[in-house]
């Protein structure tokens, strides 16, 4: 028989599991007001901008930036997982007519950054926590490889260079500069998305900015834009860490206005930030608006826009935008940079 005191015992146990059960249903439930009680700003996830500035990957990176022919950096951000994907990228970016200049590749563990840095490739490693304040358990997955596209940008216009940032399977066939020259007084350019839908509507235009491919200039209303962007809630447990989400929220939150010039969307911002996305008959995104008939004569930049490795490579092959040869790696193992990517290459690419 039980004794008062362990009556007393269970009956409180028994409280604490029924209390426990329902703060689970009422924080697990859709309500946004709950949910907005556990969101943070981007500023709380990601460091400041004076604390980046100390880390040694952008001392690596300064070293790239002096070295430049021009105020405007191309750069591509992966891990050694893509590492044939961002490869392909390389070699399709030296055989673009003119080639690719200044191109900064920013490799994410140091088996991509030993590999690249053996052949002579511009390529900084930059650690996840020199970027990302890890204490709030930020998963260290695709979420992460997407805040930090975009805070690499941040620190490359802060250092006062304009950026092209790139997805390693958004393939230049032919060099983009003249698509940027068409728009000089555009702040950012980018290629055309088709989310989050809510601002599509919202804005009642045919498309996004999407991160594939998109050049941000470095200029004071730039870094309001990034000052914008870092103020974004962020969803926990990180529902929205999408760098494309952010990139064109804070646009909305700058109040930007939309129209069309010569068949190009073009929008303004309050502060007179200028935005150009390109068609997708110049810069495709996504297998359905990339049409594998027209290839490389018709694209500057080819993006089927698929996640997983082998989707990237087969994307690229059905654009005939896949440019490296078989066992690639065993040709010409003692060249490197500029020749290297010129060996590696199929006579035909596929």
């Amino acid at each position: 028989m039980l004794s008062n005191r362990t009556k007393h015992l269970l009956i409180f146990l028994s409280g604490c599991v029924s209390t426990c059960v329902f703060l689970y249903a009422f924080f697990e439930s859709s309500s946004p007001t709950v949910r907005d009680t556990f969101s943070l700003p981007c500023s709380e996830v990601m460091r400041s901008v004076s604390h980046v500035m100390s880390s040694e990957w952008v001392k690596e990176l300064k070293r790239y930036l002096a070295a430049s022919t021009s105020r405007q950096v191309s750069v591509v951000l992966a891990n050694a997982r893509y590492e044939e994907v961002v490869v392909n990228w390389l070699a399709a970016a030296a055989h673009a007519r003119p080639p690719l200049q200044d191109v900064i590749v920013v490799a994410l563990d140091r088996e991509l950054h030993s590999f690249l840095l053996s052949k002579e490739i511009n390529v900084v490693y930059l650690p996840i926590v020199s970027m990302i304040d890890m204490s709030y358990k930020f998963p260290k997955s695709f979420s992460s490889i997407m805040m930090l596209r975009l805070g690499v940008m941040r620190i490359i216009n802060h250092l006062g260079y304009h950026v092209a940032m790139y997805d390693a399977d958004a393939i230049v066939l032919r060099n983009p500069q003249p698509l940027f020259d068409a728009h000089p007084d555009a702040d950012i350019i980018s290629s055309s998305g088709e989310f989050p839908q809510f601002l599509l509507e919202q804005w009642n235009v045919n498309s996004t900015l999407c991160i594939g491919a998109v050049l941000v200039k470095s200029n004071e209303r730039t870094e309001q834009y990034w000052e914008t962007m870092a103020s974004i809630h962020l969803m926990v447990p990180w529902q929205n860490t999408n760098d494309q989400y952010r990139l064109n929220f804070a646009l909305q939150s700058l109040g930007i206005r939309w129209g069309v010039d010569d068949d190009v969307q073009v929008g303004i911002c309050q502060n007179g930030l200028k935005v150009a996305v390109l068609p997708n008959s110049l810069a495709c995104r996504g297998i359905k608006n990339c049409h594998p008939e027209e290839g490389r004569a018709q694209y500057y930049i080819w993006h089927a826009g698929f996640r997983t490795e082998e989707g990237k490579v087969d994307g690229a092959k059905r654009g005939n935008a896949w440019f490296l040869r078989e066992r690639w790696k065993d040709v010409e193992r003692h060249l490197v940079g500029y020749e290297w990517l010129l060996k590696i290459v199929s006579w035909r690419p596929r």
